[in-house]
Order: structure tokens, then sequence, then C-alpha cells
């Protein structure tokens, strides 16, 4: 298996990279519109998923990832671009309309190795604030929709009922950290912030969470989870 490196150097040149049309994406934000996730196999075929966030990075997707392509990874080795497959779609205004259901239970799969940083600290625990913080950003500069508002006391609201995470080690610019996988179950416990909560945890998936998400870092599924009734 190639190096991750070489694989997202060639798939973040695509985005970033202007071309007749295009405008590109600053490579040093970090807001970018687009996720990439760790290279994995599937039925013996080498591939990386790609969620984009702008009509304009979705078009340039389009564009380049064509199947039978040669792409160069480092300087060795060439792989040939296979065919893409659409795992999930949503408008923003789909998403806006996702509701709260009461009693329900957000359980996040952390996919990818996930880490934090608040300024120069490194956070491993996935708390409520740190884990739609970002999220709301990005929501806020990229849906057209409303604005959404996170109460200051967020992790008043939204509690940690579960989880089973254990750290692993990623290498990230050549430094060695860790990262965390598994699972944590999120309930939110008063109404204030339910909706935005249904509206942020739906778009988790599409964005990812933590830091360095263009290098495969954060990639998370969620499952909403109901309360089974009393016997």
């Amino acid at each position: 298996m190639p190096k991750a490196t070489h694989l997202h150097a060639v798939v973040c040149d695509w985005f970033d990279r202007p071309a007749d049309g295009y405008d590109g994406v600053d490579h040093s934000a970090g807001d970018k519109p687009y996720r990439i996730s760790a290279p994995a196999s599937r039925r013996g075929e080498l591939g990386v998923e790609v969620s984009t966030l702008t009509d304009a990075v979705d078009d340039r997707l389009r564009q380049v990832a064509v199947p039978s392509r040669t792409i160069r990874l480092g300087s060795e080795q060439e792989v040939q671009v296979g065919r893409g497959v659409k795992l999930s779609s949503n408008s923003w205004a789909e998403l806006a309309q996702s509701t709260a259901v009461r009693g329900a239970t957000w359980r996040v799969h952390f996919m990818t190795p996930t880490m934090f940083r608040t300024g120069q600290q490194s956070h491993l625990l996935p708390t409520p604030s740190l884990l739609l913080g970002g999220a709301a950003r990005t929501w806020n500069l990229r849906s057209g929709q409303a604005d959404i508002e996170l109460p200051r006391d967020l992790d008043r609201h939204i509690h940690v009922t579960d989880l089973s995470l254990e750290s692993a080690p990623i290498e990230v610019g050549g430094a060695r950290l860790n990262g965390l996988i598994g699972y944590a179950d999120f309930r939110c416990v008063s109404d204030g912030p339910a909706e935005a909560a249904a509206t942020l945890f739906s778009f988790l998936p599409y964005v990812g969470v933590g830091s360095h998400k263009s290098r495969g870092l954060g990639c998370v599924d969620v499952e909403v989870r109901r309360r089974r009734p009393a016997a």
C-alpha cells in the first residue's frame, strides 16, 4: 500500500491547484471545503473517501477523478484511478431540517485516528464542545443556511453516556502523536441546543472532526440510537 502522505498529496493538489474556471483552495487554510479519509483497501482495490462541501469542489472532483487516469505516488509508484462510488449525499437544506428525537443518543464512530486542538494544546477526549464546535464554524461559513450558535456551556447540555475508545499512534508532519479510535455516545439532556445538535451530528460524517482532516484524520460515522421503551 502506498504511503498515505503520497495519496493525500495527490488529492489535495487536485483541489488546491487553480485551473481554468476553477479558483483552487488555499492549501494553508484551516477550514477546507473538502475532507479526505485515510487510504484503505476494499475488495483488493485501494481507495480513499472524499467529502466535498461546495459545488465548485464537487465539480472539480468529477473533472479530475477520471477512471483509468494514471497518477504518480511519490517518485516511483504509479497507479490508475478507479471508478468513483457515491456513498451518501445531502443538501445543506436537508441537513438543516434534521430533527432531534427526544431520548435519542448519537453514537459517533471514530473511523480513523482523531485528535483535537485548542490553541497549542492537543486533546484526545471528544467532549461535545470540541466535537461540535468545529462543525458549527464550518456550517456557518459554508452552508448558506441560518447560523448555528452553540451555548458556551454546551457540555452541560450534551452528555457522554457511553464510550469505547483507545489511543492509536499517528504521524503528522513527521511528528509522532496519539489519536483516538472507537465510539462515544452523546445525549442531549435539555431542549435548548437539541435542534442545533441534531443538524451538526448529521453533518459530522461530511465535515469530519478534530485536526488534520485533509490528512485522513477525524473521519466519523454517526448512528442515531433511540431509547427502548421500558418493559
